[in-house]
């Protein structure tokens, strides 16, 4: 009987540890305020980026006028200096 019992409480106690490792393993649910500052965040952060990558493809078109040009490179420097 005493070893029944003590089975009966491994499991129990196991079967508990498991719900709780279960349990704190899952996120907390998202609320929508949040969701929405974080969206909103993620679109300011979009925004900037495509701004960035504008300016770098503009950047690019000017060093390929450059190369195309053949221009000597300190008039290419000042060229691009003054487009900057």
């Amino acid at each position: 009987m005493l070893r029944h019992g003590k089975t009966y409480f491994v499991s129990a106690a196991l079967t508990l540890v498991l719900l709780a490792a279960t349990a704190y393993g899952q996120a907390p649910e998202a609320q929508p305020a949040n969701m929405e500052s974080e969206v909103a965040g993620i679109k300011a952060e979009n925004a900037a980026l495509k701004e960035q990558l504008r300016r770098v493809e503009e950047q690019q078109r000017q060093l390929r006028e450059v190369v195309n040009q053949r221009v000597p490179i300190q008039s290419a420097i000042g060229v691009l200096q003054q487009r900057v």
